[in-house]
């Protein structure tokens, strides 16, 4: 939930993949007793002789939240809300390149699915269903998992390592280059991002963004 008191849904999956034919985007209504709004559902595709991640990121992000058609009253999207989207799909995309399973397989096709969610209430803020959504005639589980952000603790953000010498590495927050000698910071499980990026986040939510590790709270 937002500070303008919407929830989203967000879902990443893997696709089926004919030829090297990336699908159309398209918004999706849904009208069910546990899931209801509109979403866009949006495509890319990741090589594994060119595994770029990173761009599968920028490029999902793009068709995700510069368009504003299902936005509530035309809305941005919040900041918060972007950022733990773009490290789902990066967790998501690299566990795929990762998998064992997947070792013979030399491309993937990422789909994500995004929208605000529609008559929901506080009393509907934690809300964990399974339910199944029927996509252009394939079947899509759906797990619903939305939570209020808690910040991690003054002193537990303060006491971030600072690093630096990181080179060309990218912040997955924002997905700016890290400068040579530029500071950023570690966190307890290893994480690092800007300096600044991290502890907005933080400030917002006590989650690791990439790996949902829980850092202290007031």
């Amino acid at each position: 939930m937002d500070d303008s008191g919407f929830m989203y849904f967000f879902k990443t999956r893997q696709g089926e993949l004919e030829g090297d034919q990336i699908p159309e985007d398209y918004e999706l209504e849904v009208v069910d007793p546990d899931l209801q709004g509109r979403f866009r559902c949006c495509h890319a595709l990741i090589d594994r002789e060119k595994p770029d991640s990173l761009q599968v990121v920028t490029t999902l992000e793009q068709k995700l939240f510069n368009q504003h058609s299902y936005i509530p009253s035309g809305q941005p999207v919040p900041e918060l809300i972007q950022t733990s989207c773009r490290c789902d799909i990066l967790n998501f995309t690299e566990s795929l390149l990762r998998d064992e399973c997947n070792a013979n397989r030399s491309k993937f096709l990422i789909i994500v699915m995004f929208g605000p969610l529609a008559g929901c209430n506080d009393d509907e803020i934690e809300l964990q269903e399974e339910i199944e959504i029927d996509t252009a005639g394939d079947r899509m589980d759906v797990e619903v998992n939305e939570h209020r952000f808690v910040p991690a603790s003054k002193s537990a953000i303060e006491a971030l390592e600072n690093v630096c010498g990181l080179g060309d590495n990218e912040c997955v927050i924002c997905l700016g280059n890290f400068a040579k000698e530029q500071e950023a910071k570690r966190m307890p499980c290893g994480h690092v991002f800007h300096g600044g990026c991290i502890v907005r986040w933080l400030e917002k939510s006590h989650l690791c963004p990439l790996c949902r590790y829980a850092m202290p709270l007031d």
